[in-house]
């Protein structure tokens, strides 16, 4: 089976290296402590299975495990990825047996509903707690954070090619209400007022779902929102309905360009990827000491700049330097294979046939607050972008390292949030982070 959406996982990063994963520590849970260095073990969110088998059309999924998924809301709702589709769901409910998500849409995000079988792996991508709470302080001054996660390739054997990111919008599932009233050219339900601001809906889109104006023709149900009125609940779309006027009987997803609901701030991203993130396995010593090891076969397998290696981990797996903790790496002979590191190895160091491996991350920068900027815009790390479709989404080869993410190969994103002044105090966002891929 070929390279599937569950196996680009996403996880947490933590200041500490186990040498054990070659990048990760598996005590780092902490979202809040997510500010660079390695890949912890710890994802994002969790997995599931499927209890039983879906069509394409099922619009109710049952998991073994409906705790380990993402909590939801028509106004927040939780998203999750099965095989390659991604799918957006209204609620998790264990009313119906072990669990269920409710609510279903199938094939968001450009993705093809398909058919699953029971017991198909399902992971949820909502990343609920990235950001901590607002704090009313915080919400007086404004506030920006910044928080970083590891996006990873756990396929055994295949790449995914082509590789872009980018942040899915807020979008706004509605249910058949006796609120719902429309004309040639608007909806108004008055179930949305207050919830966000005049013109949250701008420029995006509204889908018909069901109901009154719901066309056979699937591009006849979504339209462009020109203008949202929040003191009423209503939105102008261009054109006229194509089936009929919206009445109670209608239900529709209404879809932001925002990444973020609070309507108060601005999400953004940017992606980090260096040439050592894919390495894995092991090469051998050809010469050593306590501060350096050459492995003169390395200008012969392409590594051939001088900035290949330098802020990555060296862990020396054979011979009388291993100690189990991996050096950092500060400067790499692209000539000669020759590897320094800070610190050194114990007793004699590294010696002629001796193992070693290079430790996959960690970011160049582990900030040392939740307020601290990361370096983006220079080196290996993009400037900010908040993209929320495929089309704008950014792609991952950052000073050419490659847009194609190959087996056990990682890259780190970071995520800003910038809250504006004296605004309307709320809760964390849920951010959800789009990994778009080819096969």
């Amino acid at each position: 089976m070929s390279i599937q959406s569950s196996d680009i996982k996403v996880y947490l990063t933590g200041l500490a290296v186990d040498g054990v994963n070659s990048d990760g520590s598996a005590a780092q849970t902490n979202s809040n402590l997510s500010l660079g260095g390695f890949r912890s073990s710890t994802e994002i969110n969790g997995t599931s299975q499927l209890s039983a088998s879906i069509t394409d059309t099922d619009t109710s999924i049952q998991v073994d495990d409906v705790g380990q998924l993402p909590g939801a809301s028509p106004i927040n709702p939780g998203y999750a990825v099965i095989g390659n589709e991604m799918v957006r769901y209204d609620a998790r409910s264990t009313s119906l047996g072990s669990g269920y998500l409710v609510g279903v849409v199938r094939g968001v995000n450009g993705r093809v509903p398909e058919a699953h079988d029971s017991g198909e792996v399902i992971t949820g991508v909502t990343s609920q707690n990235l950001f901590d709470h607002v704090r009313a302080s915080e919400n007086v001054a404004g506030d920006t954070e910044y928080r970083c996660f590891s996006v990873l390739n756990t396929n055994t054997s295949d790449t995914a090619f082509n590789v872009k990111v980018f942040l899915t919008p807020v979008a706004h599932a509605s249910t058949a209400t006796s609120a719902a009233t429309g004309t040639n050219a608007t909806l108004t339900d008055d179930t949305l007022i207050g919830q966000y601001i005049d013109d949250f809906f701008n420029s995006g889109t509204i889908l018909i779902t069901g109901g009154s104006g719901l066309s056979a023709t699937a591009s006849e149900n979504l339209y462009n929102v020109i203008d949202y009125d929040d003191s009423i609940g209503k939105f102008t779309v261009s054109g006229n309905w194509n089936q009929g006027v919206p009445d109670t009987s209608t239900t529709f997803v209404a879809t932001s360009l925002k990444a973020s609901p609070n309507p108060y701030d601005t999400v953004s991203f940017a992606v980090e990827r260096h040439w050592y993130s894919n390495l894995d396995g092991s090469g051998v010593i050809t010469l050593g000491g306590q501060t350096y090891l050459v492995d003169d076969t390395l200008p012969g397998a392409g590594w051939t700049s001088a900035s290949h290696f330098v802020g990555a981990y060296v862990l020396l797996l054979t011979g009388d330097g291993v100690d189990g903790i991996p050096k950092k790496i500060t400067t790499y002979n692209a000539s000669t294979g020759r590897i320094d590191i800070s610190g050194t190895f114990v007793n004699t160091g590294a010696s002629n046939g001796d193992l070693y491996t290079i430790v996959r991350g960690p970011t160049r920068t582990m900030v040392s607050g939740e307020g601290v900027e990361p370096p983006v815009g220079t080196g290996n790390i993009s400037s900010w972008s908040t993209a929320t479709t495929v089309n704008t989404a950014m792609s991952i080869n950052i000073n050419s390292t490659g847009e194609d993410l190959s087996h056990d190969e990682l890259f780190f994103v970071w995520v800003k949030r910038a809250i504006t002044p004296n605004t309307t105090s709320y809760t964390n966002d849920n951010i959800i982070p789009s990994i778009y891929f080819e096969v």
